[in-house]
């Protein structure tokens, strides 16, 4: 993803979504302020920061539409009727679910990251599109295959056709993980040397084999580390949970 400028500041955009014509994305860094409900910040600031932010990509912030993500790997289709969902208060949000899909135009998809895997998926052909929270239990239990599968399913989407962007994340320099979690993944079958070094998970490289595994092949991995760069990005575990989250936007344009 490359980093653009927005009244000073900085976001980052996929070339292979802007250059779609019929999509609107941003994944914000931290210079746009917390973009969660629920972490304790005052909530006009949030709704502040969360204004700033979708007024970036010319979307109304109050049609936001966001779930309480809670680490699974459920799916939620979106109708008209989730509009602005969650994008005021926080109990309003949708529950349950880590991953949005739809093929209508002007629902604003919204979901936040603090070192968790950001994922855009767009089907360019059939026009649906999906953003995908996945932290290490979503990784493990392979949501972003699920968001393929429903993808299929809802709008008879081809894998070949789809686009995969895999936002800034924790990568393996910064992230190590107990021996529970490392065999966790071995036993579901992610040994791979490439992926699991010295109890050093990458999550984002095991996302982009799963995509693969689902037939993608359009798939841009990030490689900005959210630990390493705490100017740019916030960071559950070098702030020791004390922190905000950032937010991906993504957005089927209107007519």
């Amino acid at each position: 993803m490359d980093i653009v400028l927005y009244e000073n500041k900085r976001m980052l955009i996929s070339s292979k979504l802007q250059n779609i014509d019929f999509i609107k994305h941003i994944f914000a860094t931290r210079d746009f302020g917390n973009q969660g409900l629920h972490v304790g910040d005052d909530k006009n600031d949030v709704l502040k920061n969360r204004m700033i932010l979708a007024n970036s990509i010319g979307v109304n912030y109050e049609d936001l539409i966001s779930v309480q993500q809670v680490h699974g790997d459920k799916v939620k289709t979106i109708t008209l009727d989730d509009l602005g969902k969650g994008a005021i208060n926080y109990d309003d949000s949708l529950k349950g679910y880590d991953a949005l899909i739809t093929n209508i135009p002007k629902l604003p998809l919204f979901a936040f990251y603090a070192d968790c895997v950001p994922i855009f998926i767009v089907d360019p052909v059939k026009k649906a599109i999906g953003i995908v929270h996945s932290g290490w239990k979503g990784t493990l239990l392979n949501i972003s295959g699920n968001v393929i599968d429903n993808m299929i399913k809802e709008y008879k989407s081809e894998p070949k056709d789809l686009i995969a962007i895999i936002g800034p994340h924790i990568q393996s320099c910064c992230y190590e993980v107990s021996d529970e979690i490392i065999n966790l993944f071995n036993s579901a079958g992610y040994n791979i040397v490439n992926q699991i070094i010295k109890n050093r998970l990458d999550l984002g490289l095991i996302v982009k084999n799963q995509l693969i595994k689902k037939g993608l092949k359009n798939i841009e991995l990030d490689n900005h580390c959210t630990g390493c760069d705490l100017n740019l990005f916030f960071s559950h575990r070098k702030e020791n949970g004390q922190t905000g989250r950032m937010a991906g936007i993504i957005m089927i344009k209107g007519d």
